[in-house]
């Protein structure tokens, strides 16, 4: 729905695929954003208030059924609360095979193509992290929107859906079964709410995110409710009839993906942290509490 045309590739997928319209990250920065995603629970909370609870990521899941497992993500991703994150970023989330370095999203693609070329896996979980579209924002060549901080924001998203475009092409020509996940860490703000870039808020520019499951011989729908990223990990699982560990507290999005699908109604409320701000979204409504200034906005 953006005016400026940023995201073809994604959009070509979204078109096929079941698309979620509004999705919330966990927190709106990467390192518990992603904990979450990979995981499937509120890391946030449970970083703060079970540090030493056993949470098996996803990874280690389909290892353990037999799958093979490759990651391609910057050390970016560990930044915040560093030190909560310590043993993920010792284990590299349990992934097999890991490219863990900065390096150029177009180079990524030549990456992924050697993997997949030299490991050729029967089964494989593969995770992409992009991280262009992020402060410092930097204009990319043949994606010229301005010079504000905005347009060059909106370049490092266009140059990241070629990237997506590339990937998605490879893996569909040489796996046409795959299923393939597109979603986001957080938003970033520019002056919406008074404020810029990430981490600060849990307004929608911050936490509200992309989400397009595709999955092939799915009809293709839009689902309205509110979904979160920690929904991610009990769906995967479910589409693959593999048991989701105790620690799971997202929802399994089978029913929504289905068609015709089950009733936004039925999805159940979604959560979001960031220092002492907590969100809540039920249907159409959406509360924002600040716990240090004790005061809420609906």
């Amino acid at each position: 729905g953006y005016g400026r045309t940023t995201t073809p590739n994604l959009d070509a997928l979204a078109a096929k695929g079941v698309r979620f319209e509004r999705a919330y990250a966990q927190a709106p920065h990467t390192s518990f954003s992603i904990a979450s995603l990979l995981t499937g629970s509120y890391y946030a909370s449970l970083a703060r208030l079970a540090p030493n609870r056993p949470c098996e990521t996803l990874p280690s899941i389909f290892r353990r059924n037999g799958w093979k497992t490759a990651a391609f993500f910057p050390p970016a991703v560990f930044f915040i609360d560093a030190h909560k994150m310590k043993s993920f970023e010792n284990t590299n989330f349990d992934f097999e095979y890991v490219k863990y370095e900065y390096l150029d999203a177009d180079r990524r693609v030549d990456q992924i193509e050697a993997f997949l070329k030299e490991e050729d896996p029967r089964r494989l979980f593969l995770w992409l992290h992009l991280f262009e579209p992020h402060e410092p924002y930097q204009a990319h060549h043949g994606h010229d929107f301005g010079d504000r901080d905005i347009d060059r924001y909106d370049s490092e998203i266009a140059y990241c859906d070629a990237v997506v475009g590339k990937v998605v092409a490879m893996v569909q020509k040489r796996r046409p079964d795959t299923i393939i996940i597109v979603a986001a860490d957080h938003g970033e703000e520019f002056d919406e709410h008074g404020g810029r870039y990430h981490g600060t808020t849990l307004y929608d520019e911050q936490v509200r995110v992309p989400l397009v499951i595709f999955v092939p011989g799915v009809s293709p729908h839009v689902v309205p409710g509110p979904v979160q990223i920690i929904d991610i990990a009990p769906t995967i699982l479910g589409l693959l009839n593999l048991l989701p560990p105790g620690c799971v507290q997202g929802t399994d999005l089978g029913p929504w993906l289905a068609w015709p699908s089950a009733p936004a109604e039925r999805l159940p409320p979604v959560f979001a942290e960031v220092d002492d701000q907590r969100m809540v979204v039920a249907g159409q409504e959406k509360l924002v509490c600040d716990l240090a200034r004790d005061f809420c906005l609906y």
